[in-house]
């Protein structure tokens, strides 16, 4: 196996952290019309680096689990709802990575870049930086809903950049996330939890067990699904999400899985530079995932 050299995790960015708390009930209300009032309530952690680098050696790419001594451990619905309390059973997470972003900057989040300034947009991804701009002083009273909205995606698009879309810039978030909630009077109910698994770690059994009868709704609403074998869509992006693997996370004897076999070059696609998805027979996840 060859070495990727040294491990570099993203954490929270800086200024989103030191932010004092959205307190605005408008705004707030808003987080939880489109289903994200889970991570809007989850707090920052320190991250452990022994165990993460452990968990890396432990993982295997093509049935995205970890193998441990004692079996297979992945991570699944349950762990994405309980710990982040987004929604696992709702509308597929899909649109456009094609835009003239700089519009969507100024008609959906209220204000212009300049077509030069790179350390502000590059290509398709905004610096976080300059959405925290926009909501460090809270919105007038007065407030129109135009104003109101377009203050609300940008807290929300630095929510989502901070937390379960990271990039490997650690400062920048992807400006396809604000066509999906375009609409704010009329939010989908979108789910975020198919993009978002991949960054969970859990490695105890049934963790969760004797807290779920006091947790809030919107981390459990979604049980009926936890065990579900089907496909999580994420724009250009489809994964299986595969619990029958590893049943014993919630409390079942585990039997030989169906195999499952993940194309490893797949996991080179990416929205970036040269490398960015190329939607055609050879590279799109969806052909090679439903073909």
């Amino acid at each position: 196996m060859q070495d990727p050299g040294p491990l570099t995790c993203c954490s929270h960015n800086e200024e989103f952290t030191n932010l004092e708390p959205i307190v605005d009930d408008h705004v707030v209300n808003i987080i939880k019309g489109v289903s994200l009032e889970g991570l809007l309530r989850t707090l920052g952690r320190e991250i452990d680096h022994g165990l993460i680098m452990a968990l890396v050696e432990r993982w295997h790419p093509k049935t995205h689990t970890f193998h441990m001594p004692h079996g297979e451990i992945t991570i699944t619905l349950q762990d994405v709802e309980v710990l982040l309390g987004l929604l696992v059973d709702g509308e597929t997470v899909t649109g456009s990575i094609e835009n003239f972003w700089k519009h969507v900057c100024l008609d959906f989040l209220g204000f212009n870049v300049l077509d030069d300034n790179t350390k502000v947009l590059q290509g398709q991804r905004i610096v976080i930086k300059r959405l925290l701009e926009q909501v460090v002083v809270p919105l007038p009273h007065n407030a129109e809903k135009d104003q109101l909205h377009k203050y609300a995606r940008c807290y929300i698009l630095a929510l989502l950049g901070d937390t379960i879309f990271m990039d490997k810039s650690g400062d920048r978030v992807h400006l396809m996330w604000v066509q999906l909630i375009e609409d704010i009077r009329n939010p989908q109910r979108c789910l975020w939890s198919s993009s978002a698994w991949s960054i969970v770690l859990e490695v105890v059994w049934q963790l969760y067990e004797a807290e779920l009868p006091d947790l809030p709704m919107y981390c459990v609403v979604g049980r009926a699904v936890w065990m579900a074998t089907v496909l999580l869509v994420c724009f250009h992006l489809v994964e299986k999400h595969t619990p029958d693997r590893v049943v014993r996370q919630f409390g079942k004897v585990q039997e030989i899985p169906q195999p499952v076999n993940t194309n490893v070059v797949l996991h080179g696609i990416s929205l970036r530079g040269e490398g960015r998805c190329r939607l055609n027979a050879e590279t799109c996840w969806a052909y090679h995932r439903l073909g």
